[in-house]
């Protein structure tokens, strides 16, 4: 990196912008909008990209490096906390890296900081009891015991005079006690105390009362009481107030003239950094003492080419002690003049100020230095040449470009003084320089000054600066295509715009070997990982990642009926072949830390939970291997726990609570995080393809007990019979089959395995009276036909106890309540759900079985030389003979393109039906309005209420 340390003001407030900054000065552009591809450490920690930077240097920092923080503190006679200050701390370390390329990560990942919650207090109110020691004349008592101070004194640095420096710096947090104090000549006599503790080497005490003079000055310069007033208050042998503030800057630019040695302690710098900071505040207004701050300096600012040979010099001849000194002293003048140039307030005092700068030259012989020095600027190949390379190493440069940003900042006449130089191409140029001089960063600060990046109306040039940084950004954009463009010729490759306005790359001239016999999977299943499909590896299994659930459903007439376990699945729908989660799997055990399979899965499947791989068949999958993974993700839902019933019956109410989910509206992703409507639309056709698979693996028997239930089902009389010994009838809305009654949704989806597209047509109206009835019971009993199962354990029975049956004779019912009085939205609003419910059995009946008649005739013909060959199924098991629409039904189910296709299709009509605004609108969608007008009725709401009232009568 081209600067160490940055400043997090010129970065942003979070870490992003930390990684962003990185990519960009490393040309990593494409890194900036992922934020998985570069991890930030910080102390040994992975820090996430969405904390602030001003939280992780206070809570990960700091806090790491708090044992030498404190230790640093303890030295300080003015810590009341026992902690340092910002500046006193080392610059936090960020250290990048790109994820995956030593292996997985090891260190901890910090995702969450405590949020500083500690409101930042006023301190006119933190610190408002100090206002009593004005009150009562404490002020003049603190003052006294400051001026009779000895030097021995200051020299011991006794705790007392820690104790009383602390008091008045607290005391000089609100405005009234400065005020106070500026009229009690506080300023000349802390001057005075400062100049004696330095001229006894009395370091920390200096130190705290500098903070105190800082504070004063600034309200001197903010308030009617000049610095001078204040100053000339406890002088009598000076009158003249330009006099008095002109010995007080000498005073303290003297202090830093004298350096002890080469080489300056942290103690000594810090001295030198606020007095420096100050120096500025004890000029302003005066002109006598502003032309002794500037005249002191100039010899040291005349000549730069001086200042180099001197350095260089001393780098030569390092053993010279006299040569040391003078280098030394020449460098410490230069930089104390940077950190006044960076104090100087934006205000009138400091205009003046730089006014005088610019008028002594300062300005511009450091810019024609700097036009001197990389005079083969000009040229176009400069950046290779000895003479900028040597420019580079120059220590005055750095120097340099540091004091004309504080200089410039906030000040017109200045920023024109640069402009006009001419040196603006030659910054910009700079500032993409990296190495440890930081040039390339002081001259990017500068840069960002003159431009107001930060919006302070600091800067006056930012179209010209916008204007070079955009035709640099420009030129190296045309060079990255110039070069991408001779890459991709020389593969045998172009670019050309694809047909929604994008960009791709196509293959014009191979100039691989085996290139253009390279295929490419076609649209429809792809595998995450190999990116291949059936296409190109027709007979190797594909699933999808699924998440599974085990619910209970009570499911006889009664409400104390013992409730049955079922499972409930939902799917992302990331597709994986079977070969690659077992590769994968192994790939996450073998880790330094070891995923469990699912952990590992949930990563690649979007951060989607995930605990079985639920088999997506294609047309050449052989039968005993697909069967094979229906074992396998049966053993998965196994796990889960017990289930009652057969994997056919599961699988049935796995497909009845999808169906549910579709027609409430319910989420998909309370338990899993993530997958939506569209994702599990395009599991759906694959669960009724396993359905179907279960089902032929049945035989004959279970193919004529499962017809012959639903035949039962269909035909139940009207009336019901009278109960014999003791047992209760089946109402209309179930059926007993084996130990259990089954739901009108259930009978449903059987009739998709069971009966052709004519039967469930035939039939469809004899469900629509059932399905509104029950809808209309469980909205009677206060529960939702439909309601999907809840994600909590404790409410899954009671959110899936709303797909159990009712029986009419359960509650007291009167004749009255059959005379229905709500109105045509209440019944839509009671019934709609069921009604899509039925729409989308019809959507999965035509899609299944549908065929154009012209193509019907054709293939019955063909259909019975056929079965007059066949002699069973692919299973082995099969019927000898199948239905024509058995046959469509196969290959529907082996057509994965066209599942996929009918998700979309199915997508687009459960929007136009939740869409519909009444019941005759909806009835027509669904394509079943023929049937509810058949019956005599004018009125679709009069089919309802008759559905109703006909279940009452039963």
């Amino acid at each position: 990196m081209t600067k160490n340390p940055y400043s997090s003001a010129e970065i942003g407030p979070l870490m992003r912008d930390v990684k962003n900054k990185i990519c960009h000065q490393l040309d990593l552009l494409g890194l900036l909008e992922d934020d998985y591809g570069m991890e930030l450490l910080v102390a040994g920690n992975i820090i996430s990209l969405d904390l602030s930077i001003a939280q992780v240097y206070e809570q990960v920092w700091r806090k790491t490096h708090s044992q030498a923080t404190n230790s640093a503190a303890a030295t300080g006679v003015l810590s009341a906390s026992g902690t340092v200050s910002n500046r006193d701390c080392t610059p936090m370390t960020v250290t990048y890296r790109l994820q995956g390329l030593d292996g997985e990560a090891t260190e901890p990942m910090t995702k969450e900081l405590e949020e500083d919650r500690e409101e930042t207090q006023d301190p006119e109110v933190e610190f408002a009891i100090a206002g009593a020691m004005m009150e009562c004349g404490g002020l003049n008592l603190v003052l006294s015991m400051v001026q009779h101070l000895r030097d021995d004194e200051l020299k011991s640095n006794q705790e007392e005079l820690g104790l009383v420096l602390k008091l008045l710096l607290y005391c000089c947090k609100i405005r009234d006690n400065r005020q106070a104090l500026l009229r009690l000549g506080a300023l000349a006599l802390l001057l005075e105390t400062a100049r004696r503790a330095f001229s006894v080497d009395a370091v920390e005490p200096a130190e705290g009362i500098l903070l105190i003079v800082e504070s004063l000055v600034m309200e001197a310069n903010e308030s009617d009481i000049g610095i001078t007033e204040s100053v000339s208050t406890m002088s009598d042998d000076c009158n003249a107030a330009g006099e008095q503030a002109a010995k007080v800057v000498l005073m303290f630019l003297e202090r830093l003239s004298h350096p002890s040695g080469p080489k300056v302690s942290n103690k000594q710098q810090r001295n030198n950094e606020m007095v420096a900071r100050i120096l500025p505040y004890l000029t302003y207004g005066e002109q006598a003492a502003m032309e002794v701050l500037v005249e002191h300096f100039i010899p040291y600012l005349k000549d730069w080419t001086e200042f180099d040979e001197l350095q260089k010099r001393h780098q030569e001849n390092m053993k010279d002690e006299s040569l040391a000194k003078i280098a030394a002293e020449q460098r410490l003048a230069v930089e104390n003049f940077v950190k006044v140039s960076e104090s100087i307030k934006i205000n009138s005092f400091g205009e003046r100020l730089k006014y005088i700068i610019i008028e002594k030259g300062i300005a511009r012989v450091a810019v024609q230095h700097l036009k001197e020095v990389f005079a083969v600027f000009e040229r176009g190949d400069f950046k290779t040449s000895q003479e900028w390379m040597h420019g580079l190493k120059l220590p005055s440069v750095p120097v340099i470009l540091s004091m004309l940003r504080g200089l410039a900042r906030g000040h017109l006449g200045m920023q024109q003084c640069i402009d006009k130089g001419g040196v603006l191409p030659l910054l910009h140029a700079l500032e993409g320089v990296s190495g440890e001089s930081e040039i390339g960063a002081r001259a990017e600060n500068l840069l960002d000054t003159l431009a107001d990046k930060d919006s302070k109306g600091e800067g006056f040039l930012a179209d010209k600066v916008h204007q070079l940084r955009h035709a640099t950004r420009d030129e190296m954009r045309r060079r990255a295509l110039r070069r991408r463009e001779e890459l991709l010729q020389g593969l045998g490759m172009r670019r050309e715009l694809a047909s929604d306005g994008g960009e791709r790359i196509v293959v014009s001239q191979p100039a691989i070997e085996g290139l253009e016999e390279v295929e490419e999977e076609e649209a429809g299943l792809a595998c995450m990982v190999c990116r291949e499909g059936y296409s190109l590896r027709p007979t190797d299994m594909l699933g999808v990642y699924s998440f599974s659930k085990r619910v209970n459903l009570p499911l006889g007439t009664t409400s104390h009926a013992r409730g049955e376990w079922v499972y409930t699945t939902v799917s992302h729908f990331n597709i994986i072949h079977f070969q690659c989660h077992q590769e994968a799997k192994r790939a996450d055990a073998s880790l330094k830390n070891p995923k469990k399979e699912w952990e590992g899965a949930a990563l690649r499947n979007n951060e989607t939970l995930c605990n079985s791989l639920f088999p997506l068949r294609g047309p050449s999958v052989p039968i005993p291997q697909y069967a094979r993974c229906v074992d396998q993700f049966w053993d998965c839902l196994n796990a889960l726990g017990r289930a009652d019933g057969s994997r056919l019956r599961l699988l049935t109410y796995d497909i009845v609570l999808m169906l549910a989910r579709f027609a409430t509206g319910a989420s998909f992703s309370t338990d899993s995080k993530g997958g939506g409507r569209e994702s599990n639309s395009r599991l759906l056709p694959f669960m009724v393809q396993m359905a179907h698979h279960l089902l032929d693996q049945g035989g004959m028997s279970q193919r004529r007990n499962m017809a012959k239930a639903l035949t039962s089902y269909l035909t139940s009389p009207s009336q019901l019979d009278s109960p014999a010994s003791g047992s209760k009838p089946s109402t209309p809305t179930t059926q007993r089959y084996g130990a259990t009654e089954e739901t009108v949704q259930y009978m449903m989806v059987h009739a998709v395995l069971l009966q052709s597209l004519d039967e469930w047509e035939q039939h469809r109206h004899t469900f629509l009276q059932r399905g509104i009835f029950h809808a209309y019971m469980q909205y009677k009993h206060g529960r939702s036909a439909l309601a999907a199962p809840a994600s909590s354990p404790s409410s899954s029975r009671a959110s899936s106890s709303d797909l159990a049956p009712v029986d009419s004779k359960s509650e007291d019912i009167s004749r009255e309540d059959a005379e229905l009085s709500e109105t045509s939205e209440n019944y839509f609003a009671i019934v709609q759900p069921m009604l899509i419910y039925t729409g989308l059995v019809e959507q999965l009946q035509r899609f299944l079985k549908w065929v154009k008649p012209t193509a019907q005739k054709s293939r019955n013909i063909e259909n019975e030389r056929e079965n007059s060959e066949k002699s069973g199924d692919d299973s082995g098991s099969g019927p000898v003979s199948m239905e024509p629409w058995e046959i469509t039904m196969r290959e529907r189910l082996q057509d994965v393109k066209g599942m996929l296709g009918f998700s979309k299709e199915l997508m687009n009509w459960l929007e136009e039906m939740q869409g519909a605004s009444d019941m005759q609108e909806a009835f027509d969608i669904m394509g079943a309005l023929g049937d509810v007008l058949s019956g005599g009725f004018s009125r679709c709401e009069d089919f309802v209420q008759h559905a109703i009232a006909s279940g009452h009568t039963r």
